[in-house]
């Protein structure tokens, strides 16, 4: 944990350090805010190979995933803007980003390039193995929970409308994205016999096109010298059509003689909404 901590400090304050230099830029902002991450997907349950997305950890009564999210925003003569964004889990290791850098052709409407991050658990495979298999076998040397990245660039338009202390950010991304490749083990016994079977799956990167827009509210509550303090809100939703395509080695057995198939399966509608509020200081 406190390596992952000690990341977070050379992430977020050499800029904090870097803009006490006079006048690097003319707006600096530092937020902390806590966030509620929500993911649905569809299922396709007929598929007679693994399909991962079909397992992606979600909760039908609360929130899939509560995170804690730091962010800093470096802003140049209203003309150029930089955004970084770091959001952890309840472990506080830092799995999802959001990075970007923003050119206003006009005061209010500006153009983004950005790149973004996002992890997300996969659970309870062994339903799978034990439609597969006729006769009893044991899954206790699979994995009950892991995790996969996803990564994506993007294009976005945006706008921002500024009225006395109240201010309203409006992006619309759009890009491509796509499952950061892993390798997974499973292997399935059957009880008090020497069969196994072993599974390596490899997958692959695999970009599909996504958009994301995003909406955030921001006010200023109080004014102290050249500093306010000031409470936001912020919905994002992510939506695009993904697949986890993938190598597959079947061992049987032993080690000898693998098997190895290429497997390409049907896309899933994969939907990301988020949605947190918390405090900024801006200078």
């Amino acid at each position: 944990m406190k390596k992952h901590l000690t990341i977070l400090l050379f992430i977020f304050f050499p800029l904090t350090v870097f803009t006490q230099e006079k006048r690097h830029f003319d707006l600096q902002r530092f937020s902390v805010y806590q966030g509620y991450r929500s993911i649905h997907t569809t299922k396709h349950l007929n598929e007679k190979q693994l399909d991962f997305l079909n397992y992606v950890f979600t909760k039908e009564d609360a929130p899939d995933y509560p995170y804690f999210e730091m962010a800093t925003r470096l802003r140049h003569r209203d003309v150029y803007q930089l955004d970084l964004r770091m959001a952890l889990y309840n472990n506080l290791i830092p799995y999802c980003f959001n990075l970007s850098a923003t050119y206003f052709i006009q005061p209010n409407f500006g153009i983004s390039l950005g790149s973004l991050g996002n992890r997300f658990y996969l659970t309870e495979f062994s339903g799978f193995y034990q439609s597969m298999f006729k006769h009893p076998i044991n899954t206790r040397y699979i994995e009950r929970q892991w995790n996969i990245s996803m990564i994506g660039c993007y294009f976005a338009p945006s706008y921002r409308f500024q009225y006395e202390t109240i201010h309203l950010d409006l992006l619309f991304r759009a890009g491509l994205s796509s499952i950061y490749p892993f390798w997974q083990r499973d292997i399935v016994k059957e009880p008090q016999t020497n069969y196994k079977t072993v599974f390596d799956y490899r997958s692959k990167f695999y970009f599909l096109p996504f958009v994301m827009p995003e909406a955030e509210l921001s006010i200023d509550f109080f004014r102290y010298k050249t500093a306010i303090i000031g409470g936001r809100i912020k919905y994002s939703l992510l939506y695009t059509k993904m697949a986890i395509n993938y190598d597959i080695t079947r061992y049987e057995w032993t080690y000898d003689h693998p098997v190895t198939i290429n497997v390409q399966l049907s896309k899933h509608a994969f939907i990301q909404s988020d949605i947190d509020f918390g405090i900024f200081l801006k200078w």
